[in-house]
């Protein structure tokens, strides 16, 4: 008995046993092993005791409510002969019944509409008489209609990446709404990849016009130019320009054309002044050396390379710029502003 005890007391919670009255277990122990005589226990008289209750009251009848016989509803009998409901509205045109399928086109053409596409049909046939008038007119559209405009174009004329590519490069700071609608062009894989490197560009540093141009960010900053290390003059910024820098020099090596060399030159124009002006102001000096202008050095190579193989006539320096001669530092400058189309 001892050990069975023992394994109730283990098995009971610490917060328990401090509460359990362990005399109650002796006595209960002793109890059992030496039985005494039960003793009788004398029952006392109950005294029953009578409470005046009152009597009860009769319940109040309630009125019930009087129950009307059902109505009977007039028996419904179809007049086949009456006119339908709908030919009795008059919206102060006669109604013409039509099928789901017009009711859709009609639909469509509501959202849509029709005018937009005949009017993007004649300015398909401006651009194949006047390309010149086209590009102005782009301009003067809404970011729908020109993302609509140059999508049909792009079907039209698959080869239409070298014209957006020649006006993006007229249109100064209206290069960003240019090329944010800039349509897919799978027959100039290496242009198309080109110009969404550039709409990056131009997206992220809205500085630039769309030669790489800063000339209208110059007038506006005359007094209070930010200082070189910022935004436009940094390293972020170079870093685009010569990732675009090598897939301009694909583009062009692909197909030499004279709009692709213009590209480039403006390209390396704009990579030369910002290290030269990093340069100058010993700003991320270390990186410049190590990353930055080895790989200036390098595409300078490949550029010169491509154009001597493309036949253009073009005077490009046969060695890069020394940025460690300080005339050369002072003399760089980026593109100047050409905006013949805003």
């Amino acid at each position: 008995m001892e050990d069975i005890y023992e394994k109730i007391l283990l098995s009971i919670p610490p917060d328990i046993i401090e509460d359990l009255d362990t005399s109650d277990v002796e006595i209960c122990y002793e109890t059992k092993t030496n039985e005494q005589p039960k003793q009788e226990t004398v029952k006392k008289p109950v005294i029953e005791v009578i409470e005046d209750k009152p009597e009860p009251q009769p319940e109040e009848v309630k009125p019930q409510p009087e129950v009307k016989p059902a109505e009977k509803k007039p028996e419904f009998k179809p007049d086949f002969n009456a006119p339908r409901v709908d030919m009795l509205i008059d919206f102060g045109a006669p109604q013409q019944p039509q099928n789901t399928q017009q009711k859709a086109k009609d639909a469509v053409d509501l959202l849509f509409g029709e005018d937009s596409k005949k009017s993007n049909d004649d300015n398909i046939l401006l651009y194949e008489k006047d390309q010149e008038a086209f590009a102005q007119l782009l301009f003067k559209l809404s970011d729908t209609d020109l993302s609509s405009t140059l999508f049909d174009l792009s079907k039209k004329h698959p080869d239409c990446g070298f014209f957006l590519l020649q006006i993006s490069q007229r249109c100064g700071l209206s290069v960003t709404k240019l090329l944010k609608s800039l349509p897919a062009l799978p027959q100039t894989p290496r242009l198309h990849d080109y110009l969404e490197s550039k709409k990056q560009f131009v997206q992220t540093f809205g500085q630039f016009e769309g030669n790489y141009s800063l000339g209208e960010f110059t007038k506006a900053n005359r007094t209070n130019p930010p200082p070189p290390g910022s935004p436009p003059i940094c390293l972020d910024a170079i870093r685009l320009l010569q990732n675009s820098m090598d897939l301009i020099i694909a583009a062009f090596r692909d197909k030499p054309s004279k709009p692709l060399l213009d590209e480039c030159l403006s390209l390396y124009q704009v990579i030369a002044y910002i290290i030269a002006k990093l340069v100058q102001f010993n700003i991320n000096k270390t990186f410049l050396e190590a990353k930055i202008i080895p790989l200036y050095n390098n595409q300078h190579y490949n550029l010169k390379k491509a154009i001597d193989s493309s036949n253009l006539n073009v005077n490009f320096p046969e060695a890069s710029f020394n940025f460690q001669d300080q005339n050369i530092i002072k003399r760089l400058r980026p593109p100047a502003s050409n905006i013949t189309l805003q």
